[in-house]
């Protein structure tokens, strides 16, 4: 089945919207450190940042993904997925 100009779209608002969201929620917080050096302001590019272990992440929401096809509601057309 081909999916319409206009499904496509909203698909793509929901992925976007998923994206900024993480983004807001998740955002770094490390501070960016300038210094001086004669009349430049130079970035510190040697700052630390907290990082998060992705494949750890991608293993547990793998082990905790649900499966649509097993939710009655969702067979039946009781429930429906909103952003």
């Amino acid at each position: 089945m081909r999916r319409s100009a206009i499904d496509k779209q909203s698909g793509l608002g929901h992925c976007i919207n998923h994206i900024r969201e993480a983004l807001q929620c998740h955002a770094d917080l490390t501070p960016m450190l300038w210094t001086a050096k004669g009349s430049k302001v130079i970035l510190n590019t040697d700052t630390r940042h907290t990082c998060r272990h992705f494949n750890k992440i991608h293993e547990w929401a793998a082990s905790h993904r649900t499966n649509y096809s097993d939710i009655e509601s969702w067979l039946n057309g009781s429930i429906e997925i909103v952003d």
